[in-house]
């Protein structure tokens, strides 16, 4: 498998992926805000492919009243730890108005399969206790969605404590 449509400095409207085993022409993704990337131009099973897929995530409050927001997830690609940022938000469902959100730092693990946490300080208090909905989003750094990483968004309904 060639290094993909990374031609003259400039991403091409499509590139190769590795899909299923086997490099495949990706139409429509190919550009994205960073320019070619390091995984645009790795042959196929090499490379940092970071295949995120996001366990979980959750809020810890603090007695303070502070909230740290958890995220959890997995590198089913990556054979070494690959950064990884995200960003996760809670609404309360008890009282809309009340929300908080944090930007997550973590790394995955060096090996494929392996759970790893990230976590934030969020922005925002006073969440009051009962249901509300949390949404994470994490990416491994290089500025564009691969085709891997269909799995990196997770929502789900949580109990504030």
């Amino acid at each position: 498998c060639l290094p993909n449509a990374c031609i003259d400095g400039a991403c091409q409207p499509f590139h190769l992926e590795c899909i299923n085993n086997a490099c495949q022409p990706v139409a429509g993704i190919g550009s994205n805000l960073g320019g070619c990337s390091a995984i645009d131009q790795s042959p196929c099973g090499s490379g940092p492919v970071a295949d995120l897929v996001v366990l979980g995530a959750n809020v810890v409050k603090a007695p303070n009243g502070s909230v740290k927001l958890i995220i959890r997830m997995i590198n089913r690609g990556a054979t070494s730890p690959t950064p990884v940022t995200g960003f996760i938000a809670v609404s309360s469902l008890v009282d809309p108005t009340k929300s908080a959100y944090a930007s997550v730092i973590g790394t995955t693990a060096a090996s494929p399969g392996v759970p790893v946490y990230g976590e934030g300080v969020a922005f925002g208090f006073n969440l009051p206790p009962g249901p509300a909905l949390i949404t994470a989003l994490v990416d491994d750094n290089d500025l564009h969605y691969e085709n891997n990483e269909k799995n990196n968004a997770y929502s789900a309904l949580i109990t504030i404590p």
